[in-house]
């Protein structure tokens, strides 16, 4: 769970600072990719916690 917590938290983070950086055009075009991987990340956990090694 805790490595868990510590990848999520190293995307939200990576999403805060490319929204600061990125101009509104990148922003438009990185932010639901950006949302996509956070899915993926907590899709993937439920995935191996539940014993399906998919990922």
């Amino acid at each position: 769970m805790h490595l868990f917590l510590t990848g999520l938290a190293n995307l939200v983070l990576l999403a805060l600072i490319l929204q600061l950086l990125a101009s509104e055009e990148m922003e438009k075009a990185f932010v639901p990719l950006i949302k996509l991987a956070i899915g993926l990340w907590i899709l993937q956990f439920f995935l191996q916690a539940a014993g399906h090694k998919l990922f």
